[in-house]
């Protein structure tokens, strides 16, 4: 459970990264992100994650202090010590989510930086265009359809970025955050949070998975 989780979380903060790169240095972007490079990348976020879920209860970090067990009668409950819920929340959801945040972030203001520029570089190019018409009449004609049209275009560009990244953080955030919140909250007063309420919170997050499917056709480098 805790493997899989954190290889996803940590997952989508190696998507927003690459995403990073795409858009601040085009042209370079596969040179930085070769085959090899992505293939050490996937490999390291899987090893990050197994040693985060795997060394600690091997060296048994993760147990409390109570020598008294517990009867479960209807599960196998997996009590964690403090130390080991706030250590593996950090790591595996706080410190991805500020990445992911700052990333996107960044990416946004990029993008709208170079959109304008864009639209900058084509109201100059209809501008000169229309002023080579000899009919005057023709020319306020096309310049007001030019001067309207990249605008309209970049003005799309723009809502349909801010929604895209608004459904990917969005999406990530709610699903998480209350789990990530709860499970550090509990491992200091257990009798604080119903074992239901609990129970909920996990599942809400494991759909982040299945929508991120959904989130990600949206764009069409990851459907290729």
């Amino acid at each position: 459970d805790v493997l899989c989780v954190t290889a996803s979380i940590e997952t989508l903060c190696v998507i927003a990264l690459d995403r990073y790169l795409a858009i601040t240095s085009p042209l370079r972007y596969k040179q930085l992100l070769t085959k090899t490079r992505a293939r050490f990348v996937v490999v390291s976020v899987w090893i990050i994650s197994s040693l985060i879920s795997f060394l600690p209860i091997h060296m048994q970090w993760w147990r409390r202090s109570s020598s008294t067990p517990e009867q479960m009668e209807e599960q196998c409950e997996f009590y964690t010590n403090a130390p080991y819920a706030v250590s593996s929340s950090v790591v595996s959801f706080y410190v991805p989510l500020v990445v992911m945040i700052f990333v996107y972030a960044s990416v946004f203001r990029q993008t709208r930086k170079q959109l304008r520029k864009i639209d900058k570089n084509e109201g100059r190019f209809y501008d000169v265009a229309s002023d080579l018409n000899s009919n005057e009449e023709t020319d306020n004609t096309h310049r007001r359809a030019y001067k309207r049209r990249p605008s309209k275009v970049v003005s799309m560009k723009e809502h349909k970025a801010i929604k895209t990244l608004g459904i990917i953080m969005g999406t990530f955030t709610l699903c998480w955050l209350p789990f990530f919140i709860c499970n550090i909250i509990k491992a200091f007063c257990s009798d604080c949070l119903g074992k239901g309420f609990f129970f909920f919170l996990n599942w809400l997050g494991y759909a982040n998975s299945a929508f991120n499917p959904l989130i990600y056709c949206r764009s069409p480098d990851f459907r290729k």
